[in-house]
This record gives structure tokens, sequence and C-alpha cells, in this order.
């Protein structure tokens, strides 16, 4: 066998030699193409892969052998992945080797080896159709291969066919490199090219994303091409060329069939440079609305356009004669929601009213709710849009299917109004499906509140959603209607339905449910509360345990960061709250002077103890609070911070919001959630701190006592930091509403008004001349707690730090004291 081996190899050593070949490469020829070998008359310093092109081919074999195309290029085609048949054509194109030249030169070659054989085959392949010129080949190829450096336009180009490829090449004169857009451009390659007799290929470039936008929202694109080319030759192609310029004279403002429709029209008879007069008149809402927009940029002049086309004359109306819409419109940037594609086709703007447009400049900020209702291919009023936005997600799908029932606007408003937020009765229910259901059916047998007045109970403090739940859960409630005296009740026959399935009494439910339930058990054994106690108080601590109050108690109890003095002091005032008794726990009047240091006149503390309440715009309400739930969720709600009962950084300062001395101002919206609140307490001010002078007496001199200054103490109520779930208008109007809020109960209670410098400026309602004051003297209050928390004193506070004063920057309707004095930095923390 070895004898075998050795003389196959010398006879293909003999037969690369005679051929004039590297053995590696004729090796790697093809058996069948190794035959062909003869035909050749010469053997150029090809690969093998080459070879076995060019031996597949009679036309490459004559080529080569008669030397009419350079071997570089011969080498170049055949390292491509294209068909032979398409490497021989183009092999044999007039001006292969121009076209060659001018890809391989150094500028060009930026490019690097991406496909470059299949890259130049497609070149040649959308222009062997045509004569060369050697001056016009740089601006025919010269783009595309401009465009190719860019990775974006590389892999636009791989998804191409190879039928789209040559339309592509050709079509890259009319574009820019990151703005090539080939799949759509394609289409209309011929149009660009018979565009070019009437304009300079400059101002296609410049006009050509303009025209693709309106090619591809047209109906009939093809039909658009031709109008604008009989348009060109109807009329003066200058005359056009100006009506197109200003309509293509930015991306954003895309022409619209209509616009196109309208100039075909026109194109013969008028002679007005003014396009849009042209197109809409020039006596028009749409030309007077452009005037008075037109410094607003082109996004502001698109959406002007866009109404015009849709027949929104009540809203150009609105435009033309109010100079607060037209002003607030021109302040928009381009990427507000009202001029995005979909705004117009689901908001019918015609129905918006002047009192409420700056409103919705806010609402559209966020425009998830648009895109909500594009999807579902309605058109709404501007009524409906500010009813929705506010709405959960259930309770607008409930009104789209009041849409689909027929029901009118007004109707449908009127019904969905009345009703709570449906996501909390999810839990009731077997899926969200089951309970839109459900409030569609009753919602058909009429008006929540007329069938709510018919009924023969009625229980006080009650909230919406229960009494939706009672509704359309009959069955839950008829066997215990007539005991159900509090919104408790209601709670306790929703969550224990199955547990009063087995008794027929109210009252020995509630006590099976306290021997029942884990957390009323540990709540009770935490408490150490007598039998008598719990039969007494059984409604209260059921309550407490509903409110999910017993969780937050336990888990506090068990935490590590609380001190055994802490937990303590929690077990007091939950037993305080569970007896009704917590305003008595905290509003001691004699803890007044001990927290504060100061005496308090007796109308003060009651004004103090007295809750007050204020109504905002738009459905808030802001409310004065020292409750135990408010007080101990002060970390949760709105937001969480570090004072939160399970995982706040600094949870043992908590029960230290129980001090008399501090409340909190909480703002609800119409749902009852919580968007805002701040905590504000009293303390004092102090002039300054007097100087310590502890020497020793001289005998030997006469020495005159200089009398030492007067101290001067002022009564202040400070106002913290505001937390808010919201932000922008609405967020500065409840802190707004909140400085508003503590003036009014600072002046009740005649203290002055501080306010944490977290507050801006603009936070100041306009009739208050609040200036920023420094070195102001604050008080740190005593607390019954070891630890407090003041947000406007560099957060945590032990018990080391009270009764000692903090130089603190504030707000104040002008210095604290008239002369400001020098104090020692020992007697300040």
């Amino acid at each position: 066998m070895i004898y075998s081996l050795i003389r196959n190899h010398i006879e293909t050593l003999a037969e690369a030699s005679k051929n004039g070949l590297p053995l590696e490469v004729l090796q790697q020829i093809t058996l069948v193409n190794r035959a062909h070998l003869h035909y050749l008359t010469r053997y150029p310093e090809f690969e093998s892969f080459t070879w076995n092109k060019v031996l597949s081919s009679r036309i490459l074999i004559q080529i080569v052998n008669e030397q009419t195309v350079p071997d570089l290029l011969v080498r170049f085609l055949c390292s491509s992945n294209r068909p032979l048949e398409q490497i021989e054509r183009m092999i044999q194109t007039e001006g292969v080797e121009d076209i060659y030249e001018l890809f391989e030169d150094g500028r060009f070659s930026l490019y690097h080896q991406w496909a470059r054989s299949d890259l130049f085959i497609d070149i040649m392949e959308c222009y062997s159709d045509k004569a060369y010129l050697a001056q016009n080949m740089e601006e025919c190829i010269g783009p595309f291969i401009e465009n190719m450096q860019h990775y974006d336009s590389r892999e636009k180009y791989s998804t191409l066919s190879e039928l789209e490829r040559p339309v592509a090449i050709r079509m890259s004169k009319y574009t820019k490199p990151l703005h090539f857009s080939l799949i759509s451009l394609t289409r209309h390659i011929e149009f660009y090219e018979q565009l070019e007799q009437f304009m300079s290929r400059v101002d296609i470039v410049e006009c050509i994303r303009g025209l693709e936008a309106t090619f591809k929202a047209a109906d009939d694109p093809e039909e658009i091409t031709r109008g604008i080319l009989e348009m060109y030759a109807t009329a003066a192609p200058d005359l056009v060329n100006a009506w197109i310029t200003q309509l293509w004279s930015n991306w954003l403002n895309p022409p619209s069939e209509f616009q196109y429709r309208a100039l075909f029209q026109h194109a013969s008879t008028r002679k007005e440079h003014d396009v849009y007069e042209v197109i809409y008149g020039s006596n028009s809402l749409a030309v007077q609305a452009w005037d008075l927009c037109k410094d607003g940029g082109n996004h502001v002049m698109r959406f002007i356009h866009r109404c015009a086309e849709q027949g929104k004359k009540a809203f150009l109306k609105m435009v033309v004669n109010n100079e607060t819409v037209h002003r607030h419109i021109r302040r928009l940037d381009k990427f507000h929601p009202i001029f995005s594609d979909y705004f117009l086709n689901v908001i019918n703007v015609n129905t918006l009213q002047v009192s409420d447009f700056k409103l919705s400049m806010h609402q559209l900020k966020d425009d998830t709710l648009v895109k909500y209702i594009s999807g579902r291919g309605l058109c709404v009023t501007w009524k409906e849009f500010q009813f929705l936005y506010k709405q959960h997600d259930l309770n607008v799908d409930l009104y789209f299917r009041l849409v689909v029932l027929g029901i009118s606007v007004d109707k449908r408003l009127q019904l969905c109004r009345e009703l709570p937020a449906l996501n909390t009765l999810t839990q009731h229910f077997d899926s969200e499906e089951s309970l839109l259901t459900a409030v569609v059916s009753l919602i058909q047998k009429g008006n929540f509140k007329d069938q709510l007045q018919k009924q023969t109970w009625y229980v006080k403090g009650a909230e919406k959603s229960q009494y939706l739940l009672m509704l359309l859960q009959p069955e839950r409630f008829e066997r215990f209607s007539k005991y159900v005296t509090s919104p408790d009740d209601i709670r306790f026959i929703v969550s224990e339905y199955t547990l009063l399935e087995k008794t027929n009494n109210f009252t020995d439910a509630k006590r099976l449910y306290m021997v029942t339930n884990l957390d009323c058990q540990d709540l009770i054994e935490a408490l150490k509360l007598p039998g008598e106690f719990k039969e007494t108080h059984m409604d209260d601590i059921l309550s407490f345990c509903f409110k999910g109050l017993a969780k937050v108690f336990l888990k506090m109890m068990s935490s590590a960061e609380l001190s055994s003095r802490q937990k303590q002091n929690l077990v007091l005032l939950t037993k305080a709250e569970i007896m009704n008794n917590l305003k008595e726990v905290k509003f001691v009047e004699t803890d007044f002077e001990l927290e504060i240091g100061l005496p308090i006149p007796e109308a003060a503390i009651d004004e103090w103890k007295r809750d007050r309440q204020m109504k905002m715009a738009g459905s808030l309400v802001m409310a004065e609070a020292a409750d135990y739930e408010t007080t101990i969720r002060v970390g949760q709600y709105p937001v969480s911070t570090c004072l939160h009962w399970n995982k706040g950084m600094y949870q043992r300062c908590l029960l230290s919001s129980f001090d008399t001395n501090k409340k909190m101002i909480t703002v609800h919206n119409s749902k009852q959630q919580y968007v805002g609140r701040a905590v504000i307490r009293l303390t004092k001010a102090i002039s300054h701190l007097p100087k310590k002078k502890l020497r020793f007496k001289d005998i030997t001199k006469q020495e005159t006592e200089v009398p030492a200054q007067p101290v001067e103490e002022r009564f202040i109520l400070f106002l913290e930091r505001c937390y808010s779930t919201t932000d922008g208008d609405v967020a500065r109007s409840i802190r707004e509403g909140i400085i508003k809020m503590a003036k009014k109960k600072a002046e009740m209670m005649g203290a002055t008004l501080v306010v944490s410098t977290s507050y801006g400026r603009a936070d100041f309602p306009e009739e208050l001349s609040f200036v920023e004051t420094k070195k102001n003297l604050v008080f740190i209050s005593h607390s019954k707690n070891e630890y407090q928390y003041l947000d406007s004193m560099s957060g945590q506070a032990s018990e080391a730090n009270e009764g000692k004063y903090v130089r603190t920057e504030l707000w104040s309707e002008g210095p604290l004291f008239t002369q400001e004095q020098e104090t020692t930095s020992s007697d300040v923390e």
C-alpha cells in the first residue's frame, strides 16, 4: 500500500509541475475540473476555489486564455457566492474594469471585507444594462459605498433579496448615511429618477423622508407619484418647487395625501407661492392657526395641518380666537403626546374647551391611556378622556363595555362616575372577567345610587366599594344585614364568609373568629388582655385586625430594632387605640410643656387637638391626622420611607410620631388613596444662647458687671418635608396646599410657621412672603420614645440630643428675631 501512496503522490507532483500549478492548489481542484486543465494555455496564480469556478465555465476559460480581463478581477468575481451564470454575465459587462477600479479605490475600500465580491456583483447587476461614462460612475456608486460604512445600513441591506438589492443601490444617491430605509424606498425608484428632470438630486435628497412618510400613509402611493409628475408637467416647475419646498421643509412635517390632492386640483390655475393658502384657502381657519403657531416649530405645524385635514373646525377656531390656547400649544415640545401619530385618531379635539386646555397639557404627559384607547380603535370626547384618565384599568375596561352596549356618552359617564375603583373587589371574585360581567349586569338594571337607595340598610362610614359588593353579592349579606352597623361588619362578612356558614348568630361568629384567627390570638396574648376586656371590646379588636394593624403590631413586637422600652410603649399605645382612648394618651396637657420646654396656652392646646380638613382642586382632600393607623403607617404611605414599620432604616424612631407635639397632614384623592403627607411638630426657637464666662475673679480690680442680654423664645410650628406619589404641577399644588393648611393652623394656635428648606420658592402661595433664613436655633423636643426622626434636622435624634438647640436653615416670614446673636458652638448640636 505504501508504494501505491508514493506512486500517486509522485504522479500528482508531475501533473502539477506540467500545468504550472502548486501541489496544494491542484489537490483542491475537483477531479471533474482537473479534466478541463488541458483547455488552458496559461496558468495565473489563482487559488483552488477560483480554479474550480474557472474550470467549470468555457467562457471563463476563454477569458483567462485571452487575458481580456485582468487576473485580479477574475479572481475577485470568482470568490463570490453567486451562481456561475451570473459571474459569466458580469465579467462580460461593458465597463466592469472601470467599476472595479472605482470599487478598489482607497476611499471606498474602508468597507473592509464584508461580502465584497457579492457587493460588487450587486453593483454590476444594477448598472449592467446602462452605458457608463467614467465621470458619472463615482456619482452613482459612491453614495452606496459610503452608506455601507454604517453597520445599520449593512444590516438592512443584508435582509434584501437579490432582486431588491440592485434597486437599493440605485436608490442610494437619494439617501444619506444613518437615514437608510432601503426596504421602503425601493418601491419608488422610477419616480425619483423621473423627478430629476424637474428637481436637482440635492433637492430630492432633502425631501425624500417627507415623501416616504407620505407614501407610507397614503392609500394609493402610486397615484400620488403620478400626480406629482403630472403637476410638474402642468404648472411651472419653479412654482411647484416652491410649494414642494414648503411641504418638505422638515421630516417632522411630512405632507399628507390630502395636501397633495389639493395641489393637484389647483396646479394649473393657482400661482400663489404660499402652499398652505393654495391647499386650505387664504382666509381659512387652518392658515390663520398656522400664522399664530408657526413659531412653535414644525411639530406644531404638523398638528395644525392634521386638525385641518380631519375637519377639526371647532378646535381651530378656538386656537385662532383664544390667545391662551395658541400660547400653550406653541410652548409644547415635539415629544408631547398631543403631537403623536395616534392622538388625533383617539381624541376628538373639537370637544376641548378653553377652560380645561391647560389641564390637558399635564394629563397628556402620561400617554398610556391614549395608547390604550388607540389599541381599541375608538375615538372619545375630551370629557371622556378626562374621566378615564383618573380611572383604574378595570374601570376603563368597564367603560368600553358600556360603549359596546350602545349607551350614550353622558349616560355611561354618569353610571361610571358613581362606581369605586373595581380593583378593590377583585379578591372577592374568581377572575377580573367575572367581576366585570357582574358589574355590567348590575348597571343594566339602573344607576348604582338609585339601587343603593332602594336598600333597607345603611352603614355610616361605609365605603363605595363595600356598598357595591353588597349589591353584587347580596347572598353574602342577606342573613346578617340587620346586624351590620359598621364598615368593619361588612369587612367581617366579606372576609369570613366560610366561617359565617357555620352559624346563624353574628356575635357567635365574631367570638369564633377571635379564637381561630392566629393574628387575633397573638395580638390578645401580646397585649395580655383579660377575658372581660375581650368581650367588652370585641368589635374594636376585630376592627384592629381587619385593618391589618394586628400584623403591623406583631411585626414590630418581633423586631430586633426596637428596645424593650419601645415595645412597652407600643403595647400601651395599642391598648389605648383598642379602648378608643388614644387621644387621652397622646394629648396629655402637661406633656406639651415637658416636651417643648415652653408654656402652651390652653387655647393653643385645644386647637392642636382638633383635626381640620380642607378641600383642594382635583377632588383632593387635605386633613390633619393623629390617629393610630395614620401614625403607625407614616413610613408606608404614600411612599415608603426610613420610618416604615417593617423595613425602615429608622424603624426605632417610628413611635416618636405619637409624641404630643407631632401630627400629620395627609392628602387623599377621590379614591381614598394617599397621594401626599407631611409631619407638623410644635417646638420653639431661641434668639441666642448666652455666652459662658466662667473665670476666677481679680480681687485687685473693681469690676463692673455687664448685664446679660435677655434670651427670647418663640413658639413655632415646624412643617417637615412633603412626601408624594405625584410629580409636576399636581405635586407642587399639594405642597402649596400643605403650606396653606399649616399656616392656618399656626395662626389659630398663636405660633409662627417655619417650613423645611426641602420646599422650593415656587411651592409657596402667592399671598405668603416667606424668605429663607440661616443660623436659626431650633429646639429638639423631648420624646417619649428613645429615638425620634426629624426630617429637617439631619434625620435621627436620640435622647442625647433632646433638650438642645440645632442651628438650621428654614423658610419663615422674615427673621425669627430682630437681632442675630453670636452663639457658642459648644452649646449647639
